[in-house]
């Protein structure tokens, strides 16, 4: 449980509207970076996505360019979601739900 001198690592922001449970950010403190504390987080969020019975996929978007945030996504099976984007590379999580 946290107590009040436990530092805050970062924040996760999703939204779940028509089926999506989309992830919006991932924002980690510099000096907790490379620690894992962010596939932890993440790994955790999908964990409680893929439990919401009205959640069809999982989803989230990159800014093109960015190959580090594109490569943690796949990484943890995303795919590419087939949808264009000007700025960004939309992702999907390869799962289906039961």
């Amino acid at each position: 449980e946290p107590t009040e001198y436990d530092p805050m690592v970062g924040f996760l922001m999703y939204q779940i509207m028509d089926g999506v449970g989309f992830i919006m950010r991932l924002m980690e403190g510099k000096e907790y970076q490379a620690q894992g504390y962010g596939k932890a987080a993440m790994l955790e969020l999908i964990r409680r996505l893929k439990k919401m019975p009205d959640i069809e996929y999982i989803g989230t978007s990159v800014n093109k360019g960015n190959d580090y945030v594109e490569n943690f996504y796949r990484n943890l099976g995303f795919i590419d979601a087939h949808k264009l984007g000007e700025r960004e590379i939309y992702l999907k999580l390869d799962w289906e739900p039961s």
